[in-house]
């Protein structure tokens, strides 16, 4: 999982980070989400390993319905590692959860294009866009700030491989 931790920082990291997936394994996300916070304040990691931090405590904090922290850190991991393919699909249920159609449109969109072969990914694009259409809110992004401008638009269904 992580790579390149100094021997004796390493072994603390991993059993951080163990103590991190146990308590959010167990539904304790915020003690989940103390953990990794200190994990990230305290370890020098390289950049994938503290993106592989941010997406664990961008987990415990969506799991804790705290969709604003959940964005962010899973943005932050976006910024170390660009292909993060988890984060986007992760980013986009917790734009989701807001009613951000249009983030999750584009997050759900990115997933499906980094790794065409995940069903989970494309079955969950196709949903967002026939939930879209079944609400009557397919309308041109371009319409304006009002909630359409907050849809996915027809014109903008998932073609070839993902349909």
């Amino acid at each position: 999982m992580l790579t390149s931790a100094a021997p004796a920082a390493g072994a603390r990291v991993y059993s951080d980070l163990e103590a991190g997936f146990m308590a959010h394994h167990q539904g304790n996300n915020d003690l989940a989400m103390e953990i990794y916070t200190r994990i990230l304040r305290e370890e020098k990691l390289p950049a994938g390993d503290l993106a592989i931090v941010f997406f664990l405590r961008g987990e415990a904090a969506l799991d804790n319905d705290l969709h604003d922290q959940a964005i962010h850190d899973f943005t932050q991991a976006l910024k170390l590692k660009e292909d993060y393919t988890q984060a986007y699909y992760y980013r986009a249920l917790a734009h989701e959860k807001l009613g951000e159609t249009r983030e999750a449109y584009d997050d759900l969109r990115k997933a499906a294009e980094l790794e065409p072969e995940k069903e989970r990914y494309r079955r969950k694009l196709l949903a967002l866009v026939a939930e879209t259409e079944a609400q009557g809110l397919d309308r041109a992004v371009e319409s304006g700030g009002d909630e359409a401008g907050q849809t996915v638009s027809a014109q903008e269904k998932p073609t070839g491989p993902l349909q």
